[in-house]
């Protein structure tokens, strides 16, 4: 099956916000073989598109660090920038022992969490469905 990459959607150009639907990265599969082909469109989310989402969605998130698979930290996503530095409100640090929270959280407050120490952020219920 041949695959056919465009940017912007039917008739390109894009521009606006990234993520936004004038804007998305859009891959077309066309079916080969037997009685005709058939279309499916696949729309790639970036991953900043989704955290964007979290971010505006005020949603709580779960982050798993990267060098420290003993803790993680939950908290109300107040910012990211480029590098995935996040701030975190009514942070917790949650110890996990045996793979499993240990229901010992302490509460930490606000804070700042590098890029390069987390390895998956998580959110915590259901994300809209609209991107």
């Amino acid at each position: 099956a041949a695959c056919a990459w465009r940017r912007g959607g039917p008739g390109g150009g894009g521009g606006g916000v990234p993520g936004s639907p004038e804007d998305r990265d859009t891959m077309a599969h066309y079916g080969g073989g037997g009685g005709g082909g058939h279309r499916v469109k696949r729309v790639m989310l970036q991953p900043i598109v989704l955290i964007f989402q979290m971010w505006k969605e005020k949603k709580r998130v779960s982050i798993w660090l990267y060098e420290n698979t003993s803790m993680r930290i939950e908290g109300r996503l107040l910012g990211f920038d480029e590098f995935l530095n996040v701030v975190l409100d009514e942070a917790q640090e949650i110890p996990i022992r045996d793979g499993q929270d240990d229901g010992e959280r302490v509460n930490v407050g606000r804070i700042m969490l590098k890029g390069d120490a987390i390895s998956v952020i998580e959110p915590q219920g259901e994300l809209s469905a609209g991107t």
